[in-house]
């Protein structure tokens, strides 16, 4: 197969997948980010002369969870890649430029739907909604915040942990704005 070019790959990414971040690699490897919810620590990459989605970073439990119950498509197949389930491989070996292409396009089509799905389950669907209304500021007492009926920890912040550093930071923060 013909060496792929940086351009090529940027070309295909930008039209195929717009406003998604594109890693070139080091010609071993590249990828596209799939989804929103975890940035590019998710993404359809070229590996290895297959097409896969991994699932990385912090956080990956919860989608890799619902991933192994909601996909049921022979077309991939699940794999370990550093931990068991968060590769979805496509089950074919492309063999040119063309093939490759095709190959990251019906990843996508079979796996979006199911990280959009993810994503509209965890809340996540709404922050991109936000970008076209209107925001106004004003200020509230943190006491009326974690009494509001407004608060929601979307699920996969929950995992995050405070510790007494944490805590101090946010203190020492607020106290210096005051």
């Amino acid at each position: 197969m013909e060496p792929i070019s940086d351009e090529q790959k940027l070309e295909f990414a930008n039209s195929s997948f717009p406003g998604k971040t594109v890693n070139l690699g080091n010609g071993d490897w590249w990828f596209i980010q799939a989804g929103n919810i975890l940035g590019d620590n998710l993404h359809y990459e070229y590996w290895d002369g297959q097409v896969s989605l991994h699932i990385e970073g912090p956080n990956w439990r919860p989608l890799r969870n619902y991933l192994w119950r909601e996909v049921s498509d022979f077309r991939v197949v699940s794999k370990e890649w550093g931990r068991q389930g968060c590769c979805w491989t496509l089950q074919t070996t492309p063999s040119s430029w063309e093939e490759i292409q095709e190959a990251f396009l019906e990843l996508n089509r079979i796996m979006l739907p199911h990280i959009l799905d993810f994503e509209a389950e965890q809340g996540f669907d709404k922050i991109y909604e936000c970008e076209e209304m209107d925001v106004s500021a004003h200020k509230i007492k943190i006491d009326d915040l974690l009494h509001s009926e407004n608060l929601h920890i979307p699920e996969y912040q929950r995992p995050y942990r405070w510790t007494t550093k944490n805590v101090e930071q946010l203190l020492q923060d607020v106290t210096s704005v005051s």
